[in-house]
């Protein structure tokens, strides 16, 4: 039988020291570990008292354990996820902050959970911008989960355009663009059509190059997927259709399928009187 010390919580498996780091007690984590505690204790779902110091926010317990050497930064709940699978997760910035200068082991970074997500998967998951422009510098972003999706999958399936920005032009990814548009270059646009999100794919075609009529492994290309969701005359915000997309990028033919056979409006105007003329006249044709 356990000690006093280590008892666990009949529901949920946490012990004295874990309740403690739960409910932010400091000193009684202290007293705690002056009595030889078990320090590598974990909850039911495998998580420890990093893990649950981060998920709960408490900067100040974080710090006292990992600053003194109590804890592993790096140590992995039943999911196998690490505190910064936990700190993206909950959206804890500062905490995030914190472990990414506790000078972690790399492997953390690019660590992957049981669906093969990194705590880059979950930050794009979830559109933290500013966590995306983190972990973007130590991360591979051409990690792949089962699912056999990338990072810059995540984000521009989830329709989150300023996280598909931070990605895109963080440094790392900056140094390595010309391999990914050539490795994942339709399925990411697929995605963003699929997500219906027209900022992204504008962003994908004018900005990033990325080809509307590339097609994925069955064959269907993007145009596809757009035209059975939209009228490519529907506009945003901003008054910019699918046309106007389609002449920022100087695509002929993709103009001439839109004009002839859709029979799409070829007097269409933008916010600001920028017509499809406008944009056409850029291109040499």
């Amino acid at each position: 039988m356990p000690s006093s010390l280590e008892l666990p919580h009949k529901k949920y498996g946490h012990t004295p020291f874990l309740i403690a780091v739960y409910f932010n007690q400091l000193e009684v984590i202290k007293y705690l570990i002056s009595k030889n505690c078990n320090l590598s204790a974990t909850d039911n779902n495998g998580s420890g008292a990093v893990h649950i110091s981060v998920a709960t926010g408490h900067l100040n317990v974080l710090k006292y354990l990992i600053d003194n050497n109590y804890c592993n930064p790096n140590v992995t709940d039943n999911q196998d996820r690490t505190p910064l699978h936990v700190a993206v997760s909950a959206e804890q910035l500062e905490l995030l902050e914190y472990l990414l200068a506790a000078n972690l082991n790399l492997n953390s970074f690019n660590k992957q959970d049981k669906d093969g997500d990194t705590p880059l998967h979950f930050a794009c998951m979830i559109g933290q911008q500013k966590m995306v422009s983190l972990l973007s510098r130590f991360t591979n972003i051409n990690i792949a989960n089962k699912k056999g999706q990338t990072p810059l999958h995540l984000a521009v399936a989830s329709g989150h355009k300023d996280t598909t920005e931070a990605l895109l032009f963080s440094v790392t990814v900056f140094l390595l663009m010309n391999l990914i548009l050539w490795i994942v270059e339709s399925t990411i646009l697929h995605a963003a059509c699929e997500g219906g999100n027209m900022e992204l794919v504008q962003l994908l075609i004018v900005n990033c190059g990325l080809d509307p009529e590339g097609q994925d492994k069955s064959g269907i290309t993007c145009m596809h997927i757009l035209l059975s969701l939209y009228n490519p005359d529907d506009p945003d915000n901003n008054g910019y259709t699918s046309v106007h997309a389609a002449c920022e990028a100087g695509k002929f033919d993709l103009i001439l399928q839109f004009l002839t056979e859709l029979c799409c409006n070829a007097l269409a105007e933008m916010h600001g009187k920028k017509t499809l003329l406008y944009f056409a006249s850029m291109h040499e044709f």
